[in-house]
């Protein structure tokens, strides 16, 4: 078992709170510091990936990051590189420049499988991104919805940005019809997260133009983003269209409600996030790729 300084005390705070501290510590021998062999080939076959960063305001975002496999690659077993000349979305250069701290989600939907890369990053001449891996460690496939890829990126595609701070009705109804969203947090001395958080349709609910709300089912109980939510309530969302390649940005601060009343309103939570948003970005064909749904995970469908 590793030392209990695994763990920041936000982390710390909340599986106290949740009665995990125990089973938590039990988990700590997940983390690596290092790609072990049998996942370099795993890492540069994936096409998708959602990473958070801090911009210039102290403001967090999470972005989407696809492209042509090869995009990620191993070049130090301490280092994950994202190859800008196989990428087609746009890279949070500006971000990275002005706070390193960055957290990365490796997704493959066909297989289920995710995998967590934190650390430090920096920008090459060429617009790559290398990250010095602190944290890296498997995620289980609960809640993950399997999906293939139909259409490859890095295809002819004209993309458009919207900005604004309340959610549209069009922004709203993507929401609705959502089944994934990815989450970014940030402790200021631990670095930055990525998750992401599955459901059936309709788990994600607007509750107003500047308010929306999702269910914490049970996890790996080592509470990162909660436990950087405790601490900082600075987040990033990020909701894909795995139909049109589109997607939906947001940044604002989160919040955590333990009410049991409130967890039952979602069937199979245990709690409650609450975010209130500050700022949204939406790109129409942020991505050529595409998806086609398969099955929803069957820990949704099981419940």
């Amino acid at each position: 078992m590793l030392h209990m300084s695994t763990w920041h005390e936000g982390e710390i705070a909340v599986q106290t709170r949740a009665g995990v501290r125990a089973e938590a510590d039990e988990l700590t021998g997940m983390y690596r510091r290092a790609v072990e062999p049998g996942m370099v080939g795993f890492l540069a076959q994936q096409r998708f990936a959602a990473i958070t960063t801090v911009d210039s305001a102290a403001r967090t975002w999470i972005a989407p990051v696809a492209g042509e496999p090869g995009m990620i690659d191993v070049p130090d077993p301490r280092i994950v590189r994202l190859n800008k000349p196989l990428i087609e979305t746009k890279l949070p250069i500006d971000d990275i420049r002005a706070t390193p701290k960055t957290g990365m989600l490796v997704m493959d939907f066909a297989r289920r499988i995710r995998v967590r890369i934190n650390g430090e990053a920096a920008v090459q001449p060429d617009g790559s991104i290398v990250v010095e891996i602190r944290q890296l460690y498997g995620n289980c496939s609960q809640y993950i919805q399997r999906r293939t890829v139909i259409a490859p990126a890095v295809a002819p595609h004209e993309s458009r940005i919207d900005v604004g701070t309340q959610l549209t009705e069009s922004q709203r109804e993507m929401i609705a019809n959502a089944d994934t969203l990815f989450l970014g947090s940030v402790h200021p001395e631990s670095g930055a997260d990525a998750s992401h958080r599955g459901g059936l349709p309709g788990f994600a609910r607007v509750e107003s133009p500047t308010h929306l709300s999702f269910p914490d089912y049970p996890g790996n109980k080592m509470f990162n983003t909660l436990g950087n939510v405790d601490v900082n309530p600075s987040v990033g969302l990020l909701f894909f269209n795995f139909e049109t390649g589109g997607t939906l940005q947001l940044t604002g601060r989160a919040s955590v409600d333990w009410a049991e009343s409130r967890a039952q309103q979602f069937k199979g939570a245990q709690r409650v996030i609450d975010v209130e948003i500050g700022e949204i970005r939406e790109v129409v064909e942020a991505t050529a790729l595409r998806y086609r749904f398969e099955a929803y995970s069957p820990f949704l469908t099981q419940q």
